[in-house]
């Protein structure tokens, strides 16, 4: 897109990073193993996310008889009718349904190809809404965009009667109400303290899951309150601005990670990914049924059945029991075993989260975690992208991933604080494949986890035009001497952006913005994934990337828009 090369500007305004604090000799008894230092010294920086091997079907819905899934990974549709038949589907898919399909840059409705770039989209009467970065998106049944309504950054949508809700960081829920003819009115907001990870309209209440609306607390050392409720919410007061709790259903130990939910037939059910449950509220009664290893997406099969997609199983499972194979290509390597690690409970015995519980997808849940005994507390960041940064967190307490993976293997395990000295970090872990389980060594548990991390690549960026040489002069002057165009903090080589993505960070340390966390400031953060959405910053103090420049320097409003423009191109 736009070459930057030879700047010269390396660490002008910022300090070089603190001694990093002595770790337990045991820590390096896998983090500098060999075959780990080999792996990360293998890796070549960032890269864009694109098509991998494996269907990774994470949404499932039904038209005319036949069942249809969404891949996570590859630009197509897989549906069973019978047998198998295809279709094309814009990737990355963000979702699909009857009549369309919703793609990072495209969407598909009634045969209607709109350009563009989305999170997230559905159909309602004879209008599509679509959420771009910063905005509600209504089109018609011909794609003529016919209003665009200012709304803060979100991921989630879907329509509630005569009007829309809509999921982000923050606020977690804004609910916009429709005209006579479709149009969108003002938006209005709603705060919570958790993030919300789908919902779904009964005609009379907003059935939300996610997780449970109170901080994450670790005063005490372990992790808790990092489980997934289910609420019903009262639609008629939403649009009054009143969040009011008709029902709370706090899911305990009986299931982990509730992704997707819907409500028809008087009946709500929701995909626990974690633990492989589908959760059942009907006439008052929760039920909970194992189902395959990763459900994610699910819908109704009439009042008492229903299907849900098999992310790492690559198949859709019915409640009657059958699995229905989509993809037959072997899950038989340590990335693959990383990933069911990641989605699935048992890294971390006698808990109620996975690494899924907060970084979403791999990606971000929008809200801070505490740091150890709440000494701290930091916005979740996305995983991807991770390998090429040094030092990793914040305060700069891991030198590499290797570290990084070790050091979160050992702190969210209960046992770290019960029993500090008892080796357990040793044990072997036991995941669910679709053939049944698999035992990993613990050198085997690091590796996998390093080997699916590493090859997690980056969503393209939201601008993909030439960016004004004028906003890209006034980043270079304001920006570059932290933030630097280097593919990884190891070798800090000075990269073009044409072709691969950098990680515009520097292994250096700045009293800018947050409150420091250590005696020099924070780790200069890496710019990438920028249009995830808001809150920025460590602390989550800045809800926009507009409040993200406002709050480095008094720039005019023209200003603060060319810097946006360029975040969002890298």
């Amino acid at each position: 897109m736009w070459a930057i090369a030879g700047l010269g500007v390396w660490g002008l305004a910022c300090g070089e990073p603190p001694a990093l604090p002595a770790l337990p000799p045991s820590v390096d008894e896998f983090a500098s193993d060999p075959a780990l230092l080999a792996l990360q010294g293998a890796a070549e920086g960032l890269s864009y996310a694109g098509p991998d091997d494996h269907l990774s079907p994470v949404g499932v819905y039904l038209d005319d008889g036949s069942i249809w899934v969404w891949s996570a990974s590859q630009p197509r549709r897989v549906g069973r009718h019978g047998g198998p038949i295809q279709a094309k589907a814009p990737a990355p898919t963000r979702r699909c349904g009857p009549g369309f399909c919703v793609g990072a840059r495209e969407i598909v409705w009634r045969g209607t190809r709109i350009r563009g770039w989305f999170r997230d989209g559905a159909p309602h009467g004879d209008h599509f809404y679509a959420l771009t970065r910063d905005a509600l998106l209504t089109f018609d049944d011909q794609g003529i965009e016919l209003a665009r309504t200012a709304v803060p950054t979100a991921y989630r949508l879907g329509q509630m009667g005569a009007a829309l809700w809509v999921l982000g960081g923050d606020p977690e829920l804004t609910v916009v109400p429709l005209d006579p003819s479709g149009l969108p009115g003002d938006p209005v907001t709603l705060q919570r303290t958790a993030p919300l990870r789908d919902a779904a309209w009964d005609g009379e209440r907003l059935w939300t899951v996610g997780p449970l609306d109170t901080p994450v607390r670790r005063d005490g050392g372990p992790v808790r309150d990092l489980r997934t409720e289910v609420t019903a919410l009262a639609g008629s007061d939403l649009l009054q601005g009143r969040l009011r709790v008709l029902e709370r259903h706090d899911w305990g130990e009986l299931a982990i990670d509730g992704t997707r939910i819907v409500a028809e037939h008087g009946v709500v059910r929701a995909t626990a990914t974690g633990s492989g449950h589908v959760w059942t509220l009907s006439q008052g009664v929760v039920t909970v049924q194992e189902t395959c290893a990763t459900p994610s997406g699910v819908a109704l099969d009439g009042p008492d059945a229903w299907i849900v997609s098999c992310r790492l199983d690559d198949a859709v499972a019915h409640s009657n029991g059958v699995v229905i194979p989509l993809d037959d290509t072997p899950r038989d390597t340590l990335a693959d075993a990383g990933e069911r690690l990641f989605y699935q409970v048992g890294l971390w015995p006698d808990t109620t989260f996975t690494c899924n519980s907060c970084h979403w997808d791999g990606s971000t849940d929008h809200r801070l975690q505490p740091g150890f005994e709440e000494r701290r507390w930091e916005l979740t960041r996305p995983v991807a992208g991770t390998g090429a940064l040094s030092p990793i967190f914040s305060p700069g307490q891991s030198p590499d991933l290797a570290h990084a993976v070790e050091g979160l293997v050992r702190v969210l395990d209960p046992r770290a604080w019960s029993d500090p000295r008892g080796g357990w970090w040793a044990e072997p872990r036991t995941i669910r494949t679709d053939s049944g389980t698999r035992t990993l060594t613990a050198l085997q548990v690091r590796e996998a986890l390093l080997r699916w991390i590493l090859g997690l690549g980056l969503e393209p960026p939201f601008v993909e035009t030439q960016v004004a040489p004028a906003s890209l002069a006034l980043f270079v002057d304001e920006c570059t001497h932290c933030h630097q165009p280097v593919a990884d903090l190891h070798t800090r080589t000075p990269q073009s952006p044409e072709t691969r993505p950098l990680v515009w960070a520097a292994p250096l340390f700045a009293k800018v913005g947050p409150p420091p966390f250590t005696d020099r400031g924070n780790r200069v953060s890496p710019l990438t994934n920028l249009a995830r959405g808001g809150p920025y910053f460590t602390d989550g103090s800045a809800r926009t990337l507009e409040d993200v420049v406002r709050a480095k320097g008094d720039y005019s409003d023209d200003q603060v828009a060319m810097l946006v423009e360029v975040l969002l191109s890298l």
